[in-house]
């Protein structure tokens, strides 16, 4: 066989591949998933649980700032942003313990914008239901608190400058006021003054006037200048009651009758500046702290948050999940990766496209014989099961291969030994002589014998005894194995072992043991050793057939090719290979129609 013609093991994805090796390990997922199950269940258990309480609050733009343009939508964003990572600060946590009396960390609290609103929900987990409300709660009153601080020291020092300046304004008034008081008082004592020494001239000349009148009114020659004295007495007397009256105007309203005094113009005049002034700071600042509203967010409460009564961690129905999942997940990587490291051949597909051999045989599991088995073959003990059946199946194979070109002595052979071939050679000898052949059985390995031990036979002559008697009749050395239901056999186990077995293996004397033994029987199987072994290489090239055994899912694709590439270089004829170990649901294919036989 050319080299060059042998594929690469698994070359594709091979989904039959996959789920054999998935069949393999079936126990180590099984394991793997209650494992990961049990630590979930486990974990849940030794973890203390957690409390969650909520607290919904809206922060709103300031009113002044109201907008909607794209711009306004990011900014509002922002804000929402900006107060999530506030509320983590210092300064907030701070208060809060302070209040509460207890420690916070910024590590139980989260927060979470709702979609397309401005509204925050904030989660405040810890141990302690009770603490988890507390927090929540004390949180956005601080959050309230904050604000208002922040926005005061912003406009505070503006403030207090007009606060400061309306003061000094009153005073100033104040003192105007008192100026213009004490200036009125003072010209209301001179006026009264005046007015009472204008008022007790007039009654004085008054008196005068009617004391003359009645002098006149004694001398009618001076009616004339009596008569004028009368008018001059009436004009006095209306002066008199103008004077009375200003003067109790004077006393009754207690300010000044008006005046051209020239300092009191100018105190009204600075008091009338000064209210004017203090009308406008007043002003100033009202408008100030109607600024400072507008452009304040507003953060306002939606919700108050309640004791939970229930834990949210742990969940113990999804840690269990969880952890089987995570064990299932470990436990498939390892079968993806015994997938991939495992390149023994185990179906018929395999061998056929790794190592271009048609498959002859296909041979069951072969379970253990029981101790009252009739026999050590399985086709002479189970004669009507899958194994049973799957030789004949091979023996019915190599008669069709022999229709060109007779075959009357094959070779079983193997790469690595433990592929069963002295099982399939025991139990294909037997199948040929339940057909009525004559058969007879040669082990020739002479390294590591197994045919004598697997038919429960001696080995003190064989093979070996030919080698060194070669005048011996070939009989004489050949052990009748009854194999049950009226089969025998004829054994030539490997004798003593020689120390020099390749030489034995590649002489003429050889040549001529084979052609003795055939001389007396049908046909002949030979054990030999696996094809590492230089004696199957040469035994080979002297038989007719190669029968090449492939144990399933144990028989490494490497160790195959390596040893078909040494069967080609002998030019021996490969009759095809013998899939043996065959698990159900690989390729037996008998089991349903025969059944098992007990």
């Amino acid at each position: 066989m050319d080299e060059k013609e042998i594929p690469q093991p698994f070359e594709s994805f091979d989904f039959t591949h996959l789920w054999d090796t998935l069949r393999r390990f079936w126990l180590v997922v099984v394991l793997a998933t209650l494992l990961g199950a049990a630590g979930g269940l486990a974990g849940s258990m030794l973890q203390a649980p957690v409390y969650q309480a909520s607290v919904r609050m809206m922060v709103t733009r300031p009113t002044q700032e109201q907008a909607g343009d794209l711009t306004s939508s990011l900014n509002a964003q922002q804000l929402t942003t900006t107060y999530q990572q506030f509320m983590k600060l210092d300064v907030v946590l701070d208060e809060v313990r302070e209040r509460l009396g207890y420690g916070v960390s910024a590590g139980d609290i989260n927060s979470s914008v709702l979609a397309n609103t401005q509204i925050i929900e904030i989660r405040v987990e810890h141990t302690e239901p009770r603490k988890t409300s507390e927090i929540a709660n004390a949180l956005v009153d601080v959050l309230v608190q904050e604000t208002d601080l922040v926005q005061g020291t912003r406009y505070g020092e503006l403030e207090a400058s007009l606060q400061a300046q309306i003061a000094d304004i009153e005073k100033r008034i104040t003192e105007t006021q008192s100026a213009i008081q004490a200036r009125s008082e003072a010209i209301l004592d001179e006026q009264s003054a005046e007015l009472e020494e204008n008022i007790l001239v007039l009654e004085q000349e008054i008196l005068d006037l009617r004391g003359e009148i009645q002098v006149f009114s004694q001398n009618s020659a001076l009616a004339e200048a009596q008569a004028m004295k009368q008018a001059e007495l009436d004009r006095k007397l209306s002066l008199l009651d103008s004077y009375r009256r200003a003067y109790n105007t004077l006393l009754t309203s207690g300010m000044p009758s008006a005046s051209s005094d020239a300092e009191l113009s100018k105190l009204e005049r600075t008091v009338q500046l000064y209210q004017q002034i203090y009308i406008n700071r007043l002003t100033s600042l009202e408008n100030l702290r109607l600024t400072r509203l507008q452009s304040t967010p507003n953060v306002v409460r939606l919700s108050t948050a309640s004791e939970p009564k229930n834990p949210i961690r742990p969940d113990t129905n999804q840690n269990v999940l969880l952890g089987a999942a995570a064990g299932l997940s470990l436990a498939l990587a390892f079968v993806l990766g015994m997938y991939f490291i495992d390149n023994t051949i185990k179906t018929r597909e395999d061998v056929q496209r790794l190592l271009k051999l048609s498959i002859i045989g296909r041979v069951g599991v072969l379970d253990d014989l029981p101790k009252d088995a009739a026999s050590p073959l399985h086709v002479v003990a189970f004669p009507r099961s899958p194994v049973a059946e799957s030789f004949r199946t091979l023996r019915t194979n190599l008669e069709f291969s022999a229709i060109d070109k007779p075959i009357r002595t094959v070779l079983v052979t193997s790469s690595v030994p433990g592929e069963g071939k002295t099982t399939v050679a025991a139990n294909l000898a037997g199948v040929l002589a339940q057909g009525g052949k004559r058969v007879a059985v040669l082990d020739a390995d002479m390294r590591r014998p197994g045919l004598h031990m697997a038919l429960g036979m001696q080995n003190r002559y064989g093979l070996s005894d030919l080698f060194r008697q070669p005048e011996a009749a070939m009989g004489d050395f050949a052990q009748n194995f009854d194999a049950g239901n009226g089969i025998s056999l004829r054994i030539f186990s490997s004798g003593a072992l020689p120390p020099n077995p390749a030489e034995l293996i590649d002489s003429a004397r050889m040549e001529r043991i084979l052609q003795g033994i055939l001389a007396d029987v049908d046909f002949l199987v030979i054990d030999s050793p696996p094809m590492i072994v230089t004696d199957a290489q040469l035994l080979a090239g002297k038989v007719d057939g190669v029968l090449f055994v492939v144990r399933s899912g144990i028989t490494s694709a490497d160790d195959a090719r390596t040893a078909m590439e040494l069967l080609g270089k002998t030019r021996a004829r490969i009759l095809g290979a013998v899939l043996n170990n065959v698990r159900r649901g690989t390729g037996v294919g008998y089991g349903d129609y025969y059944g098992p036989e007990k």
